[in-house]
């Protein structure tokens, strides 16, 4: 990524060496290590959740105006930020795993509605971020990556 944004930048090229085989053997290695501990494997969620052992709220979701990422987090804390009380009846590993189609299903219309992407309130206790593509992504003059919003 840094080496495509040093062309666009430069217009000078990079050489990048990857190896590709230890790149694929660790992007499996959670899979691996969830269905090998696990007593029967899991089954992928109804509601698109991107790993078929992740809880709810974890996904991606539409915004008013764009995407925004939840990771795994309190969900009764997240039912504060968003003004869902009913989302601490899901609190704690089995019930935010066992529904986490009907958590995500609940939150779904919460997230988007009309509200900027960048307006979301968290705390301390409730990391939320904003899903961000290289165009919005600028390199200052300190060398670090800084965003222009």
């Amino acid at each position: 990524m840094v080496a495509l944004f040093h062309r666009e930048r430069t217009e000078e090229g990079q050489k990048v060496e990857v190896n590709l085989f230890a790149t694929a053997i660790a992007l499996q290695c959670q899979d691996f290590t969830a269905f090998l501990n696990s007593d029967g494997g899991f089954e992928r969620s109804e509601a698109g959740i991107g790993g078929a052992w992740l809880a709810a709220p974890f996904g991606i979701y539409r915004t008013a105006d764009g995407w925004i990422a939840l990771s795994m987090m309190s969900l009764a804390t997240l039912g504060e930020v968003l003004g869902m009380p009913e989302l601490a009846a899901y609190e704690g590993d089995g019930p935010a795993f066992r529904d986490r189609d009907e958590v995500k299903r609940l939150l779904e219309p919460v997230i988007a509605r009309p509200r900027p992407r960048t307006g979301w309130r968290c705390s301390a206790r409730a990391t939320c971020g904003v899903r961000r593509c290289r165009t919005s992504l600028t390199w200052n003059t300190t060398r670090r990556w800084s965003t222009r919003d």
